[in-house]
């Protein structure tokens, strides 16, 4: 009767679990970069959602439109008006930052974050007079996005 090598067979088991171990860590990569994909796509849908609610309300109150032409002059509008510009500016900017965060944490792509920042941008430039960001980005925004509209206005 022929005498089994245990130390072969040993050898050949430790390289089936080094294998074994291998193939797993493929595996948790991809688990973990398709989760990365998901919630990345999740979140990107969660701002278009807000963004959406907050056009909604727009356009279902065409006044909106007309305060925000005459809202360089704040003097042109009534305290109920200012309220009301400063309190729809307030959720857009919300949404915004929201976006810069979950940029900074990983959440959203370079490209994902890029087409909000230039959006907001757009928006800056073209509808919101400096007064209203100016009151309202005190205590209510982080420093480092202040810094960012900051300079959009600059």
């Amino acid at each position: 009767m022929k005498s089994v090598d245990w130390k072969k067979w040993a050898a050949i088991a430790e390289v089936f679990g080094t294998l074994a171990v291998v193939v797993s860590l493929i595996f948790v990569g991809i688990s973990i970069r398709q989760n990365t994909v998901v919630v990345q796509a999740n979140q990107q849908n969660l701002l278009y959602e807000l963004t959406d609610s907050w056009f909604s309300d727009q356009v279902s109150n065409p006044e909106l439109f007309e305060i925000e032409s005459r809202a360089a002059d704040p003097e042109s509008l009534t305290y109920v008006e200012r309220r009301l510009f400063t309190t729809q500016t307030f959720r857009a900017m919300n949404v915004w930052e929201n976006a810069y965060f979950k940029h900074k944490n990983g959440l959203l792509t370079d490209d994902q974050y890029q087409v909000w920042h230039n959006a907001n941008g757009e928006w800056i430039e073209c509808c919101l007079p400096r007064w209203v960001w100016d009151d309202m980005k005190e205590n209510q925004f982080d420093p480092n996005f202040v810094a960012l509209v900051d300079a959009i206005f600059e």
